[in-house]
């Protein structure tokens, strides 16, 4: 089993804030604010941001491998007495990132070959990446044919909990999940990677869309 515990509100003042850049434009920027908002209220904020990095180079040149990725939380606690205390965490998860760029370490041999399909050299360059799917495919999917791989993922949670200390008894401690739409977490995810990067009617693909 891990227990662990999140940073939490505090009523002293806490604030702090970190930015990294790195190679291919890579860049982390992340940052939290904690303090009193009003009397018996007190409340944390915290993000975090990910983006750039496309350091893959893909067909006709394009950029590959960026990180478009955004977290966010929010935390509310309210002492309404000495006995009972209400919180309210709010997170959410926004994410438009490339997906996986595949490398030619050997030359490519597809299920085709053995018809006389085409066997695809290795790649010279660490940094070349290739995708592709078959038209057929592209059109029940939803793609274009020549569609960048991607990972999309969003995502968002509320959870309100109260807390009560009766005098000569045991801490209670009930939770309650909700939502604007009436449940405790959202989650739609919806990525193209393809296994193989060949237009071939027969190279393997993956599609993956998932809303709960």
């Amino acid at each position: 089993m891990i227990d662990y515990r999140t940073y939490q509100p505090e009523a002293v003042p806490a604030y702090g804030a970190r930015f990294q850049y790195g190679r291919f434009g890579s860049m982390v920027a992340e940052g939290h604010a904690s303090g009193q908002v009003a009397p018996r209220w007190v409340s944390r904020i915290s993000f975090e941001s990910r983006q750039g990095g496309a350091w893959q180079v893909g067909p006709s040149g394009a950029d590959f491998g960026k990180s478009d990725q955004s977290v966010a939380r929010l935390i509310n606690r309210i002492q309404l007495h000495d006995a009972l205390t209400l919180s309210l965490d709010v997170h959410g998860l926004y994410d438009r990132s490339d997906g996986m760029g595949l490398h030619r370490f050997t030359p490519l041999t597809t299920m085709e070959t053995n018809k006389r399909g085409p066997v695809l050299p290795a790649d010279q360059d660490r940094r070349q990446t290739w995708w592709g799917t078959s038209p057929s495919f592209a059109r029940m999917a939803g793609l274009q044919p020549g569609q960048k791989p991607f990972h999309h993922v969003s995502s968002g949670a509320a959870f309100f909990r109260w807390r009560r200390n009766s005098p000569g008894r045991a801490l209670k401690l009930r939770q309650v999940s909700m939502r604007a739409t009436g449940g405790n977490m959202i989650i739609s995810a919806r990525r193209w990677n393809p296994w193989r990067m060949s237009p071939s009617t027969r190279a393997p693909t993956h599609w993956c869309r998932v809303c709960v």
